[in-house]
């Protein structure tokens, strides 16, 4: 004896309902996971005065990271208009990110008075900070999502921009990726 379309609601409604909820519980399980994985917190930074530590540290802040080298002409002529930008953007920290010896990167930090802070990669960085060229630089949010990353010099034409960025992130729990603007 078929079901009147009454009944078939009842029985169809707590079915429903129930794959709804296991769908969502699924859901969310699985993006805690990637996101624990992915969140480049772990990365180990020794810092020129040879201290280990780890991107965690600034974990609740907006980071401006730039991976870049001594020998890479067009990563040292970004650094002029990275401490521009560091001086046009307050709450946001600023790290220059390199796998040189130590001794080049002090060298040149005496040398040119810079102002950015220097980190050397103890350990090969995250799948979501890796990069094909230098520079290449990234802006992780608070909750520690990589929001921005752009590979090759940014130079003066991109700070304007980038600033009112970086003010958004600031004022914003987080924002929508590169990929969702």
């Amino acid at each position: 004896m078929p079901y009147s379309p009454a009944v078939k609601r009842r029985l169809l409604v707590p079915v429903l309902l129930a794959a709804l909820l296991t769908v969502l519980a699924l859901g969310t399980a699985a993006g805690d996971t990637q996101d624990a994985v992915s969140y480049p917190a772990d990365w180990k930074l020794r810092g020129l005065d040879g201290r280990l530590t780890q991107l965690r540290q600034w974990k609740g802040r907006i980071v401006y990271l730039t991976k870049w080298s001594t020998r890479c002409g067009p990563c040292v002529s970004d650094i002029p208009p990275i401490e521009a930008l560091q001086d046009s953007v307050q709450g946001v920290v600023f790290l220059l990110v390199s796998y040189e010896q130590a001794s080049p990167l002090h060298h040149f930090a005496e040398e040119t008075r810079l102002r950015v802070p220097v980190y050397r990669g103890a350990e090969p960085e995250p799948e979501l900070l890796r990069s094909k060229s230098t520079p290449a630089t990234f802006v992780i949010d608070k909750l520690g999502n990589v929001v921005w990353a752009d590979e090759g010099p940014r130079g003066w034409a991109g700070n304007r921009d980038m600033i009112l960025y970086l003010r958004g992130l600031i004022s914003a729990a987080s924002a929508p990726t590169q990929a969702q603007k």
